[in-house]
């Protein structure tokens, strides 16, 4: 059964066991995840949560990233979980079609600061929960993703394979883990634009969790929850029997080093727009007020997801491709401060509805493995085009260590004291060394 090989996985690695480049890939997972919580740390979904579930004035071994109240694991997983994945900034695993930073490292980063658990230990659970996961996702989709948002599903497994790790579970125990998680794994993709998204991702960091205490408690769970007859691949995807291939190379080889970190606050398929826009407007020197059509062509699954014409909040916007199209002509640049208020000036309104989308071959061929784009604009006078075939932050097109640590600070500067980025930024890169997670900064005081 793949829970008994997933469980002697988790069993058998340790820190030592780790690749110097797949511990640093864990520290860059980690910083970046910090940075999208502590600017999703003040948006409504996180508002809602904290008044309906905190008390004002509740503490508990477990913090609550940009907040000062704190509580135990569960709240902690569910919360950070949510926050971290709400202003669609987090990282990717496109081979997957998932984000696994959210419900992984919300989930492994509670139940450190609940057990107390060492630096070393933490990158270890966070990257086996990256590993589990990852695969589960590669080996469900893309036929999964039609219906099933992966990182509500696929992160249960993540989260709980990382939680089992630093709780010292024995083999029994995550596999009874397993299989709660994934009787709990659920997502559906009815959620686009509003708040449900982000929960998907804090509910999986929380149900991973909730899965590994049960076990310990002696809480049984199915042992074939993963390849059994009514398990969760033949269930939820037309490809049961992929996992075999996919899970070949456990330990052996590492996915996280294939981790996508965005270079926009958007849905990852609104990217190659993007990127071809930007990369366009250094060959069009037209102003946006001359612009009189705008044509996007790409795959199939960015046109289900993202293909919103008019959206109707910020939250809408962030997956619609037309809504970003016309941020980036108009602006040059797509970032935060185009998500945070609505309406939209008229300007861009005007943009957006110029953008007609249609799928390309091209694109559609090369998904998943590569993420394209090909975008037209035209003038009275003139007509650009630009494709792109790989998005920026994809690994054969990464973000800069540089890159990666302005995108920290730029979301990160409305939660954390500012004047102590090279204090935070040594213990990022030092995890290992830490007794504890308690210093890390979360907040600022």
């Amino acid at each position: 059964m793949l829970s008994e090989e997933i469980a002697r996985y988790i069993l058998d690695t340790g820190y030592e066991d780790l690749p110097q480049a797949v511990r640093e890939k864990a520290k860059a997972c980690l910083m970046d995840w910090l940075a999208c919580a502590c600017a999703g740390s003040r948006l409504e979904p996180v508002r809602v949560m904290l008044d309906v579930l905190v008390p004002e004035n509740n503490r508990g071994k477990c913090r609550f990233i940009g907040h000062t109240q704190s509580g135990d694991c569960l709240t902690a997983a569910l919360i950070n979980g949510t926050m971290s994945h709400a202003i669609e900034f987090d990282d990717i695993y496109k081979f997957g079609l998932y984000h696994p930073a959210a419900p992984v490292i919300s989930g492994a980063f509670a139940v450190a600061e609940a057990s107390e658990s060492n630096g070393a230990d933490f990158l270890t659970a966070l990257v086996l929960g990256y590993e589990v996961s990852n695969r589960l996702a590669a080996a469900v989709n893309p036929s999964h993703y039609r219906f099933w948002h992966t990182t509500g599903t696929v992160g249960t497994f993540g989260a709980a394979a990382a939680a089992c790790k630093l709780l010292k579970a024995n083999e029994e125990q995550i596999i009874w883990a397993l299989g709660n998680a994934g009787t709990q794994a659920a997502g559906l993709w009815e959620c686009t634009g509003t708040m449900a998204k982000p929960l998907h991702a804090g509910k999986a960091a929380m149900n991973g969790v909730l899965a590994a205490l049960l076990a310990l408690g002696g809480f049984t769970g199915p042992p074939a929850i993963l390849d059994g007859p009514r398990g969760f691949l033949k269930a939820m995807s037309a490809f049961a029997g992929a996992e075999k291939a996919i899970f070949a190379s456990l330990g052996k080889g590492y996915t996280i080093l294939d981790t996508t970190f965005k270079a926009y606050p958007s849905c990852g398929h609104t990217h190659p727009a993007i990127d071809a826009v930007l990369a366009l407007k250094d060959d069009c020197p037209a102003g946006p007020e001359l612009i009189e059509e705008i044509k996007v062509g790409t795959y199939g699954a960015a046109l289900q997801v993202a293909g919103k014409g008019s959206p109707r909040s910020t939250t809408e916007a962030k997956f619609s491709i037309p809504y970003c199209v016309a941020c980036a002509l108009q602006d040059g640049k797509v970032v935060l401060d185009h998500f945070l208020h609505w309406p939209p000036p008229q300007s861009l309104v005007r943009l957006m509805n110029m953008v007609h989308l249609a799928g390309d071959e091209e694109c559609e061929k090369s998904f998943p493995g590569k993420r394209g784009a090909v975008v037209e604009v035209k003038t009275k006078n003139n007509r650009y085009i630009k494709r792109v075939s790989c998005r920026k932050g994809d690994p054969e097109n990464p973000l800069t260590l540089t890159e990666l640590w302005t995108k920290f600070t730029n979301l990160a500067s409305s939660v954390l004291d500012p004047n102590q980025w090279e204090a935070q930024k040594n213990i990022l890169d030092h995890v290992e060394d830490l007794a504890d997670l308690s210093m890390i900064q979360l907040h600022r005081g």
